[in-house]
């Protein structure tokens, strides 16, 4: 017979056997974890390194080194000076005004400014390079490797699983069929009037249509008014409409609660209604033809022709570009044409970045993808009103569109790598950014830890 105190001794030896193998799982598991740490920090310097190089070859190329912008503007400078000279003693008066010139130039320069609207817009960077230059300049928000790598493992998952399918954008009850002949004006009109639905912390009830929230409550006021025999998606309608009947076709579920920036969305749809009525037929599908398959060349025609979608700042002495709703389009009438015909762009993988707006940045703080300052995250926790084109609004911004490119990096070097047999034909930013926002519609509940930056804009 075992006696009490043998038993006890085998009791410890089992316990102590036991602890040393949860140790040792403890230790593998940390060892793991920083493996990982470490092949994502050496993969994100290494896309960080190769977007630097691209970056400073764009900026010799396009603008020159900041030394040969000063010594240009310096030689430009003098010889201006050489010509008022030889000028001064035939016709001073006009040398005086000359002079004058001269020194606004001067003190402009000395200011840094030296910036007319369409300079600007010419040394603009794009939407890509404008994330990769804010974060590199931020302040008040940080990208963590880990947490991209973890986002890009869930997109993964969901390409793997099939849940991810750019065919979920028609799939979708609201949406129209590519087949449908008001489609491209729908996705047009959508998309001009797609911002700002956010609801003020003092005002009891949310914009509701069809008990829709947000960009789906809008798609249901749109189909709601077509039902109803309003011709709505045609520019000839909504290029002359009227406070009241806008009111009326967005009008809300309860009757009263009002869309935010009325006024806003009246002159947007003005403003892009006369435009395709002038130059396009009143058809969006023509613009989209102009771009002659360039996803490039036709966000570069909507932010020219029409302003409203014209999203872009001054950002630490560099003109950056987000492009929310420009973007968004081409990806509304990529995805809902399935990449085929007019939604055919082959230049959309190096053009075309995420969606940046005041949802999405909630998903990548929750993946631990994006980190806030703890100033940033006071103010946001506060509902403090973010301007737009101020610093920390721009900076939570870029920064989504940064983190997403570097995602897309990752995601394509492991399916290439493990999953061979995996199309990379849809494998895209705008499939990311789809994931992104059915995360967030999906696990609302859960976000709701993480505050939103909140901003009165026409720009999303």
């Amino acid at each position: 017979m075992t006696s009490p105190s043998t038993g006890i001794q085998q009791l410890l030896a089992a316990e102590k056997k036991a602890a040393d193998k949860v140790g040792e799982a403890r230790k593998r598991k940390a060892r793991r974890l920083k493996q990982a740490k470490d092949e994502a920090t050496e993969e994100i310097e290494k896309y960080r390194g190769e977007r630097e190089k691209q970056f400073k070859d764009f900026e010799t190329k396009h603008v020159g080194s900041r030394e040969g912008v000063a010594q240009k503007i310096d030689a430009d400078t003098r010889l201006k000076i050489e010509e008022m000279n030889r000028a001064l003693g035939s016709n001073k008066e006009p040398c005086v005004c000359a002079w004058a010139f001269v020194f606004a130039l001067g003190c402009r320069y000395k200011a840094g400014i030296l910036q007319s609207f369409e300079i600007n817009r010419n040394m603009a960077l794009n939407p890509k390079q404008s994330g990769e230059f804010i974060v590199k300049n931020a302040k008040y928000v940080k990208v963590q490797d880990v947490g991209v790598r973890n986002l890009a493992h869930q997109v993964i998952e969901g390409i793997l699983t099939g849940s991810l399918d750019i065919k979920n954008f028609t799939q979708h009850e609201f949406h129209p069929k590519p087949t449908e002949k008001h489609a491209m004006n729908w996705i047009f009109l959508i998309d001009t009037l797609n911002f700002c639905f956010w609801t003020k912390g003092d005002q009891p009830n949310k914009w509701k249509v069809d008990g829709q929230t947000g960009y789906f409550a809008l798609c249901a006021a749109i189909n709601r008014a077509m039902r109803n025999s309003i011709d709505i998606t045609n520019p000839q309608f909504y290029a002359t409409i009227k406070k009241e009947q806008l009111e009326e076709i967005l009008k809300s579920d309860d009757g009263e609660t009002k869309v935010p920036l009325l006024d806003a969305r009246i002159e947007c749809l003005h403003q892009v209604g006369k435009k395709l009525l002038e130059k396009y037929d009143g058809n969006f599908e023509n613009v989209v033809k102009a771009a002659e398959g360039s996803a490039e060349k036709l966000l570069q025609l909507i932010v020219d022709e029409f302003p409203c979608f014209r999203d872009e700042a001054e950002f630490k002495g560099q003109h950056v570009t987000i492009y929310k709703r420009a973007q968004i389009l081409i990806g509304d009438v990529y995805a809902c044409y399935q990449a085929e015909g007019l939604g055919s762009f082959h230049d959309l993988n190096n053009t075309i970045t995420m969606f940046a707006d005041y949802r999405v940045p909630q998903v990548l703080v929750h993946f631990g993808a994006l980190i806030y300052s703890d100033e940033l995250m006071s103010e946001l926790k506060n509902d403090k009103i973010l301007k737009n084109g101020e610093e920390k609004e721009v900076e939570i911004r870029g920064a989504s569109i940064y983190i997403v490119e570097v995602a897309k990096e990752i995601i394509l070097r492991e399916l290439t790598a493990n999953h061979p047999e995996v199309s990379l034909k849809h494998v895209n930013s705008i499939l990311i950014d789809h994931f992104l926002w059915d995360y967030r519609r999906a696990n609302a509940e859960l976000l709701a830890y993480i505050p939103f930056h909140k901003t009165f804009s026409v720009y999303y």
